[in-house]
């Protein structure tokens, strides 16, 4: 027989986790059990002050853990090391500053860890982060210069050559007007182009058109 949710909370409940907030949890759509084992956990929108190294000890199985949305300031060292099998950490919407440099520590099989709108503005040189780590999302937080530092600079590269994070979340409804637009600015100048007597705008005009794809990709929200 499988454990009950509050168990697996063991760390957190009942100090950190209120009966109404238990249920809220357990009525997410994103909190989910497969066959009595709990492998979607929400934990977001609750309030959480903070995250401890026992928190998670239980949650051997989890594979989605959200904790967006809360007041979490810092993640500790160790914090998520029972966590083997979890490839997907939401820590997005909290006043995190700082991680600890071995805070990602145990996270084997991580592939996305989402860090986009929280008070994060570097991050240490030695910081660990997980080998199979695909996407990184770090919108809308403080860091100014994400190539500081070797280790970070070498996973920037990484990342960025997988082509994952932004070309995957966004529509591609978003997209298509985002180059089409592009497109007819360089058709724009092409036109004006003779208008203009000598100054040659051609190569600015094909380029333009040349790159609206790329362009178009970037100015995606994610």
């Amino acid at each position: 027989m499988g454990m009950e949710l509050s168990e697996y909370l063991g760390g957190i409940y009942p100090k950190f986790i209120s009966e109404e907030d238990l249920k809220k949890i357990k009525r997410s759509p994103r909190t989910f059990f497969k066959d009595k084992t709990l492998l979607s956990l929400d934990l977001s929108g609750i309030h959480l002050p903070v995250i401890q190294k026992n928190f998670f000890e239980k949650l051997t199985d989890l594979e989605t853990l959200i904790l967006a949305n809360n007041d979490i300031e810092y993640i500790p060292e160790g914090s998520f090391q029972s966590c083997g099998k979890l490839q997907t950490l939401d820590i997005s919407n909290n006043p995190i500053y700082s991680l600890h440099k071995n805070a990602l520590v145990g996270l084997e099989n991580i592939k996305h860890i989402n860090l986009s709108h929280t008070l994060i503005y570097q991050f240490d040189n030695n910081q660990e982060f997980p080998e199979n780590l695909e996407s990184l999302n770090l919108r809308s937080t403080l860091i100014n210069d994400l190539l500081e530092g070797d280790n970070l600079r070498d996973f920037i590269v990484r990342v960025q050559s997988n082509k994952m994070n932004f070309m995957r979340k966004v529509p591609a409804k978003q997209y298509f007007w985002n180059t089409l637009k592009f497109t007819y600015l360089g058709l724009g100048f092409l036109l004006v182009n003779p208008l203009l007597g000598g100054v040659n705008l051609g190569y600015l005009s094909l380029s333009l058109i040349l790159f609206a794809f790329f362009v178009g990709l970037d100015l995606r929200e994610i």
